[in-house]
């Protein structure tokens, strides 16, 4: 999660313990054989307002190993979007359950055409 500077922080234990700086987590948890990192933006969660393709970027561009965006997908352009900004892959759940203006629970997924559009 972003700090109240701005500032890209590391946490654990469900948000609850700072670790430090974002990207030297990162790259620590790349030294110590991490093959791929999931990038939860735990501000983002359940808020649909897209990934924070900032981050996504900053850390994609600071590890050799795949990264997965996650937290804050709105629209199906997102995904797209966050591949752009670096990541391998995005992951959501949000976007799939809760539709409409008043958020009712509806499992959906994209149409074969959408699917093709995330990802040509």
């Amino acid at each position: 999660r972003r700090n109240a500077n701005g500032a890209l922080r590391a946490y654990g234990r469900h948000g609850t313990v700072e670790l430090g700086p974002a990207l030297e987590c990162a790259q620590e948890a790349v030294a110590q054989g991490a093959g791929e990192l999931m990038l939860h933006i735990i501000d983002r969660e359940g808020t649909f307002t897209g990934y924070d393709l900032d981050a996504v970027h900053a850390i994609s561009a600071a590890v050799q190993v795949p990264v997965i965006a996650c937290g804050g997908a709105r629209h199906l352009d997102d995904f797209s979007a966050a591949i752009q900004a670096g990541a391998s892959a995005p992951a959501a759940g949000s976007i799939f359950v809760f539709m409409g203006r008043l958020r009712g629970v509806l499992i959906s997924y994209p149409n074969e055409s959408e699917r093709t559009e995330i990802v040509p």
